[in-house]
């Protein structure tokens, strides 16, 4: 009898012992799944930040390239490599586009005396003597000191000689004998002058 009413006394205290349990641990399972729901919030917070800032990587690489391209399309060499290739094909609106582009990023380029003298070989193919010797005459006076000088002396001095000139013409195959001696120039020079001197005799 004393058993059945202390058994009676306890099950209110068990079951309420129970529950309270079962209660702490849903609370502490609710306390770990907002955690890990905060975490989860900010690693998506972190990834986000990190997809932007990859994001602006990108952009800034992608518009670095872009300059870095650039550059390489108006560097010195490719634009007159553009005029080159224009003016061999005769292609006039291009190769005058390229040659005001080389005079304003490049006023000083060392391509100008390889242009004169292109426009000069051209125009003496053409028939058009006196814009030869033009181009001729401002290599040698524009550009003293480039690799093109002997070769203009001599294309001045076939032009003179062209235009009947054979005076003038006899005298600078002489001077680019004297003045640049062991160059191809000298070499067709000498052979020329000899011509020359046979004409005049």
């Amino acid at each position: 009898m004393r058993i059945s009413i202390l058994i009676l006394l306890l099950v209110p205290h068990l079951l309420y012992a129970e529950a309270t349990t079962k209660k702490q641990q849903i609370q502490s399972m609710d306390a770990k799944v907002g955690k890990q729901a905060d975490e989860i919030r900010k690693l998506k917070l972190e990834n986000a930040v990190l997809k932007k800032s990859l994001g602006m990587d990108e952009a800034k690489q992608a518009k670095k390239n872009k300059q870095v391209d650039d550059a390489v399309a108006f560097s010195e060499k490719a634009i007159f490599q553009k005029f080159s290739d224009s003016y061999e094909r005769g292609q006039k609106a291009d190769y005058k586009k390229a040659l005001r582009l080389l005079s304003k990023n490049y006023p000083n380029s060392k391509y100008f005396p390889e242009i004169y003298y292109m426009t000069a070989q051209s125009s003496m193919a053409k028939g058009k003597h006196k814009t030869a010797l033009k181009a001729y005459n401002a290599i040698l006076k524009k550009y003293p000191k480039s690799e093109k000088i002997p070769a203009a002396v001599y294309g001045k001095a076939l032009t003179y000689k062209e235009l009947k000139l054979n005076k003038q013409a006899l005298s600078l195959f002489h001077a680019i004998q004297k003045k640049y001696p062991n160059t191809p120039e000298a070499y067709n020079a000498n052979l020329q002058a000899k011509l020359l001197n046979k004409k005049i005799k």
